[in-house]
């Protein structure tokens, strides 16, 4: 199984951006929390169900994007996520 959790609520994203990041400016159905991805991959697991497994009702909605929009149109709105001046 290949696990695809998304943004989730560790150390990270501060290590890796040195502190100068957090998910303060993420919007907050994006991140998720250990648990809640842990909990949902047990259950994939268990159900045997895809080998693919995104957490996440969101995530999984983001992943559709590219089949949905226009490549311009996605590049614009996900330039947007993560930018505390232009949060959606």
């Amino acid at each position: 199984m290949a696990l695809c959790p998304g943004m989730t609520e560790t150390e990270f994203i501060a290590a890796a951006t040195e502190g100068e990041s957090d998910f303060s400016s993420m919007p907050d159905a994006m991140v998720q929390s250990p648990d809640e991805v842990v909990d949902e991959a047990l259950q994939a697991l268990a159900a045997r169900r895809d080998a693919i497994v995104i957490t996440g009702r969101t995530n999984r909605m983001m992943a559709q994007l590219p089949r949905l929009l226009s490549r311009s149109r996605l590049i614009r709105m996900m330039s947007k996520v993560g930018d505390p001046e232009a949060r959606l």
